[in-house]
């Protein structure tokens, strides 16, 4: 933590600093999450549709109605 985190949260600012930089920061990690999510997701759909071309259609909806 910065100086100024560590100052905002012992409250030497006032607490409408204090709520913004807690905000941003709630917000910059709910993007990275986010982020992370899709970037996850898009890796998954490309290896699925690997999977899928080459195994061919027929073996994909096969092991699909498996279940």
């Amino acid at each position: 933590m910065s100086i100024e985190e560590i100052s905002a949260v012992s409250g030497d600012y006032s607490s409408t600093t204090s709520q913004q930089m807690w905000q941003q920061m709630y917000q910059n990690s709910i993007q990275e999450t986010m982020s992370q999510v899709n970037n996850t997701n898009s890796q998954y759909q490309q290896e699925n549709q690997d999977v899928y071309q080459s195994t061919g259609s027929d073996i994909q909806f096969q092991s699909v109605n498996s279940f």
